[in-house]
């Protein structure tokens, strides 16, 4: 029984999202915010930046953000929040 809850907790969720419309894509592709990511921001930054991704993976933590690029950052620290290490653009992220 616990091996079964164990094994349920490591595994993601993962969507299937329709492809973006040709308006999403104009408005990501003038987006500025992933121009403005920058190494050791931490995820309260990157988040009052781009919003909230719209999946997340974790080990390490990943931030996706369809349509518009991912944000790696590496494991919190004693008293200190994950910061990004990091960060890619790419029109062609799924998002999940």
């Amino acid at each position: 029984m616990a091996a079964l809850i164990v094994l349920a907790t490591s595994c993601t969720w993962h969507r299937q999202l329709p492809p973006l419309s040709d308006d999403e894509r104009r408005a990501y592709a003038n987006d500025e915010g992933f121009s403005l990511v920058r190494e050791s921001m931490t995820t309260e930054d990157v988040i009052a930046l781009l919003g909230p991704p719209t999946s997340q993976d974790s080990n390490p933590s990943i931030y996706r953000y369809r349509g518009r690029g991912y944000v790696v950052f590496a494991p919190a620290r004693l008293f200190d929040l994950p910061r990004v290490i990091q960060f890619q653009v790419d029109p062609d992220e799924r998002g999940s």
